[in-house]
């Protein structure tokens, strides 16, 4: 059994799951935007808990809002921009090896 607690970025499960990458809880303020990446070895879930975003998943950009799952193949260039304040809990999956995955995040 594992019981984990949501730190500043999110929970790792990486060390005991086999599949599941882990869960993270990211606040944005409006006007923030995740670099353009991707990741190759993993599925990637977005949860809109509040807040409203502009979301390009390859070619498609798209705008979610509270309520909304957004899906985001392995591969697939993809970022965030904040249109409101914005609260995202995103969930990994990974198809592969996850150790050569370990591609970051940054917001500005």
């Amino acid at each position: 059994m594992y019981v984990g607690r949501m730190g500043r970025h999110g929970v790792s499960l990486k060390p005991i799951a086999k599949r599941i990458a882990g869960l993270w809880d990211t606040i944005m303020r409006e006007g923030e935007r995740a670099t353009l990446h991707t990741h190759d070895s993993y599925e990637e879930l977005y949860y809109i808990v509040d807040g409203e975003a502009k979301i390009k998943i390859g070619d498609e950009e798209l705008t979610v809002s509270r309520g909304d799952v957004v899906y985001i193949p392995p591969g697939v260039n993809h970022n965030v921009e904040a249109v409101s304040s914005l609260r995202i809990i995103s969930f990994k999956v990974y198809t592969g090896n996850h150790n050569l995955d370990l591609n970051r995040l940054y917001i500005s």
